[in-house]
């Protein structure tokens, strides 16, 4: 529990119920905004507390999706809802977490974690032969890892800073893109913020690789060359005291999905947007009675669709849905906590 919480707090919880939070977040009290998070988790304000589920992934050929339920990594066919643990991704005591795909999708990158203050380390893992392999070691958390097109390198978050938090406890802090080979080699960090970054999404390479795409502190959305020889760009920025946060690229690299409260205040959204962070539509319309958590939007290997997770009672279980990228017909995928409680009943 203490180590989810601190997770939370590291990510500042983009879906934290306060101005206040993000107030203190443009004045750079990091310490303030951190305090503030913990206060409104503990009351149960914002989206919950623990979540169930951090993060899907998609396979390449649309039938599979990886995620990780309560730190161990499973897999589902999305047609029939058939799950399974993804047997020897973690070993002992270790917890695992958000999952990628390789290209071809035979292969998973992901972090892997035993206690707080020794962080995350990321690995690869292969579907077919069940082989495990440490990407990176160091006393950093690197998270939040994704494949380029190529296959050939990985992205992630590093985070340098281990400390102290007003509250109690400690948190990792001041974070950075880096790149490396799958083979765990020729690591590079495209990001150079003096360590700044904190609220981060995953980065993902756009379809070309030639640019990561993230989002840091929750309000601001960017673009970065992956070769880190340009300053990252800025396509959409929460000038309006509102939330831009998880943007994921179409597969042909022309429009970003995102969550976003623009249109009200703590009503967590999925938003479309083009390329160039113009032309932004709302897709997701929730009843007026419903305060959504939506999180992790990713559209389907064929553009057509886009999944994402959503909190409808802000309690921490979070489902799958889908949606058409025109906001038409959507659906209810799967309650992750009843398929992993059905199969660990057989």
């Amino acid at each position: 529990m203490i180590l989810r919480i601190s997770l939370c707090l590291r990510y500042a919880n983009a879906f934290q119920e306060a101005r206040s939070i993000k107030r203190a977040k443009q004045g750079r009290d990091k310490r303030g905004l951190q305090l503030l998070c913990l206060i409104f988790m503990m009351v149960n304000i914002g989206c919950g507390i623990i979540d169930d589920v951090y993060r899907i992934a998609i396979s390449p050929d649309g039938n599979q999706i990886v995620f990780d339920y309560k730190d161990k990594l499973y897999l589902m066919n999305i047609e029939n809802k058939q799950i399974s643990i993804i047997k020897g991704a973690t070993q002992g005591e270790e917890q695992a977490w958000g999952a990628s795909f390789s290209p071809d999708g035979k292969k998973l990158v992901y972090v892997v974690y035993t206690r707080l203050s020794e962080g995350g380390e990321i690995y690869s893992f292969s579907l077919n032969e069940g082989i495990r392999m440490r990407l990176t070691n160091n006393a950093l958390h690197d998270d939040m890892p994704s494949f380029s097109p190529d296959g050939s390198k990985v992205a992630f978050w590093r985070y340098h800073t281990f400390r102290s938090y007003s509250m109690g406890g400690y948190v990792w802090d001041d974070a950075d893109i880096y790149i490396l080979n799958l083979n765990g080699n020729s690591e590079k960090r495209i990001t150079t913020q003096n360590y700044d970054y904190y609220a981060l999404g995953p980065p993902y390479f756009s379809p070309d690789g030639r640019e990561i795409l993230y989002s840091a502190e929750e309000d601001t959305i960017f673009t970065v060359d992956s070769e880190g020889h340009s300053a990252p760009v800025v396509l959409l920025a929460g000038d309006d005291d509102r939330v831009y946060t998880d943007p994921y690229f179409s597969p042909d690299g022309e429009k970003i999905v995102f969550i976003s409260d623009r249109s009200k205040e703590f009503r967590y959204e999925v938003w479309l947007m083009d390329k160039d962070g113009t032309n932004i539509t709302k897709i997701t319309h929730n009843q007026p009675s419903i305060k959504p958590c939506n999180k992790n939007p990713i559209f389907s290997p064929d553009g057509r669709k886009i999944f994402f997770l959503s909190d409808l009672k802000r309690d921490g279980k979070y489902s799958m849905w889908s949606i058409d990228v025109d906001g038409k017909n959507l659906q209810l995928i799967t309650h992750f906590r009843k398929i992993v409680s059905g199969m660990r009943r057989r």
